[in-house]
């Protein structure tokens, strides 16, 4: 046995399940329905260009924490040449996006697998994962996915707490709902900036898996490319 832990919790997005498949979907629906509305004020965009600018967008918005999806249309909507967007018309966009990214977000293929090996070794299961700017919008997503059954506690921050990653809060909370104490916790997360930041700020264990590059320079405990690599680690 390599990590001594008693509970491991995972973050939600890019961690068990493929959003990026989800992201891609839903930057394709925005920029649609973006072109259309750019096109009755008489500014012509190229989809291609547009589609990169959202897709930078996102991650900008990721790296600076900033959820609510409600306030990125007016500002992306001016960047591209518009002037003011209505509320109603980000908050399509906002359902558009989420509709699309929760359709098309499957859990990887072995994070099932994985999850069933952890407790049928008696480990407890936690979901630690920050609200989607919508109340109840991550919640659904979870549900969505499949993978309730596999988890012991959900905490999502911003909604169960006030509270979002990288603050230690959000993971103390999830320790103290499956009853282990911190040190004797493991987490896994995708992005090294909010999900290992906040894990060892709280104590706990970090493992990073290397979905893509963000180039933060932070050390987890461990480094893994696949969920099946944890089996060989607990």
């Amino acid at each position: 046995m390599f990590l001594q832990v008693d509970a491991v919790l995972f973050d939600l997005d890019e961690t068990l399940i493929d959003s990026f498949k989800g992201q891609q979907a839903a930057h394709i629906e925005v920029s649609k329905m973006l072109i259309s509305s750019l096109k009755l004020r008489g500014i012509q965009v190229n989809f291609q260009d547009l589609l990169r600018q959202v897709s930078d967008f996102d991650d900008e918005m990721e790296v600076k924490l900033i959820r609510e999806r409600d306030n990125w249309w007016p500002t992306l909507f001016r960047m591209l040449g518009g002037r003011r967007l209505s509320k109603k018309t980000a908050q399509r966009l906002t359902k558009a996006y989420w509709t699309a990214y929760a359709n098309n977000s499957p859990p990887y293929e072995d994070a099932i697998p994985t999850l069933e090996y952890l407790r049928s070794k008696g480990y407890k299961i936690g979901l630690v994962t920050d609200t989607d700017g919508t109340p109840g919008m991550k919640r659904w997503r979870v549900a969505l996915t499949g993978l309730e059954k596999y988890v012991d506690a959900v905490v999502v921050g911003g909604e169960d707490i006030m509270e979002r990653k990288p603050s230690p809060e959000l993971f103390l909370l999830a320790a103290r709902r499956l009853g282990a104490p911190a040190e004797r916790c493991l987490m896994v997360g995708d992005k090294a900036f909010v999900d290992i930041k906040g894990a060892i700020a709280a104590g706990m264990k970090a493992i990073l898996i290397h979905r893509r590059e963000w180039d933060i320079p932070l050390k987890p405990h461990h480094t893994i490319h696949r969920l099946a690599e944890l089996r060989s680690l607990l």
